[in-house]
C-alpha cells in the first residue's frame, strides 16, 4: 500500500477546481489520477493507498470496493447515484442537489475560493470573466494528448496563487476561442432535427469532438428550438452525452445504457440510433 494521500477527480473544469480546493488545504504532495465515469474503475484497480479522495465522478458496485483496498477513503459527487456498498472505510459525502463537486469539496474543507466558478460552469449559466477564463483554460487543455498533465499543473497555480493565476494562460484563452468558432461552425453543419415519439430531438454528430455546451448554446438559437433532449456525439467517440433545453429527464435515458449523470445533463456508451430507439419506446 502506498503512503501518503492520492487523489482521484475528474477531468474536466469541476474537477480541476475540486483538486484546487482540496490543495489549498492540504498542499500539492499527493499522487493525482484524473478520470472519468467509464475510466474510473481501470483507475481505481491501479491505486493503493494510506488516504484516498475521489471528487466529482459516480461510482459502481465494483469500483467502490476497489476503493476500499486503500486505507481511509473519501468520496465526494453531486451526480444521483447511491452507494450500492458501503464499507467501513469509505466515507461518502453525496449531494445531487448541489450546483457543482466543487462547491461540496468546498464546504467540506471549509474553503470557498473556486465554488461559484465552478458552479457557473457546471450549470452551463457562465456569467463571471473567471469563469468564462477557467472554462476556456480547460477546454483548450482538453484538446491536448497531455492534458492531465496541464490540468494538475494550473490546480497546483490555482492552489498557490487563486484566481491571480488566470493572468497567466492569456495566449491558452485567445487559442481556444479561435477553436470555439470552428466548434460552433461544426454544431451548425451536423445539426439534425427528429421528431421521435413526440419529443423534438436535436442530434449533433460531428468528425471531431466538441464542448458539449458549445452544442447546447449554439442550438438555443436554432429556428426549432428549444429541443427536449439534445444529442451531441462525434465519429471518434462511443459516447453520446445528453442535454435538454426544456428540463426534459435525461437521465433516464442514460441509464437504459449503464450511464449516469444528472436529470438535465447526463451521458453513456450507446450508438445514436440505439438511443432514438428508445427514445421512441419510453413513456
Amino acid at each position: 500500500m502506498e503512503s501518503g494521500l492520492i487523489t482521484v477527480t475528474h477531468a474536466d473544469a469541476d474537477g480541476v477546481l475540486s483538486l484546487a480546493t482540496l490543495m489549498m488545504v492540504m498542499g500539492d504532495r499527493m499522487r493525482v489520477y484524473f478520470s472519468h465515469p467509464n475510466g474510473l474503475l481501470s483507475t481505481l484497480k491501479r491505486i493503493e493507498s494510506e488516504k484516498l479522495y475521489i471528487f466529482d465522478i459516480a461510482g459502481s458496485k465494483e469500483s467502490i470496493i476497489e476503493a476500499a483496498r486503500s486505507g481511509e477513503v473519501l468520496w465526494i459527487d453531486h451526480h444521483i447515484w447511491e452507494p450500492q456498498i458501503r464499507p467501513e472505510n469509505v466515507s461518502f459525502c453525496i449531494d445531487s442537489s448541489a450546483k457543482s463537486a466543487c462547491s461540496l469539496v468546498s464546504r467540506y474543507f471549509n474553503i470557498t475560493a473556486f465554488e461559484k466558478i465552478a458552479d457557473e460552469i457546471d450549470t452551463n449559466t457562465v456569467t463571471s470573466s473567471e469563469a468564462d477564463k477557467v472554462r476556456k483554460i480547460i477546454g483548450h487543455f482538453k484538446g491536448m494528448k497531455d492534458s492531465n498533465r496541464h490540468f494538475l499543473h494550473f490546480a497546483k497555480k490555482l492552489a498557490e496563487r487563486g484566481l491571480e493565476a488566470l493572468e497567466d494562460y492569456r495566449e491558452e484563452i485567445i487559442a481556444y476561442e479561435d477553436e470555439l468558432r470552428s466548434f460552433e461552425e461544426l454544431v451548425k453543419r451536423y445539426s439534425r432535427v427528429k421528431q421521435v415519439n413526440g419529443v423534438k430531438i436535436a442530434v449533433v454528430r460531428t468528425p471531431r469532438r466538441i464542448p458539449v455546451y458549445v452544442a447546447y448554446n449554439v442550438l438555443t438559437r436554432h429556428d426549432e428550438a428549444p429541443f427536449d433532449i439534445i444529442i451531441v456525439t462525434s465519429r471518434m467517440s462511443d459516447r453520446v452525452e445528453l442535454r435538454t433545453h426544456t428540463g426534459y429527464d435525461v437521465l433516464r435515458i442514460a441509464r437504459i445504457f449503464g450511464g449516469g449523470g444528472h436529470r438535465v445533463a447526463s451521458g453513456a456508451r450507446a450508438d445514436v440510433e440505439d438511443v432514438l430507439t428508445a427514445i421512441s419506446f419510453l413513456k
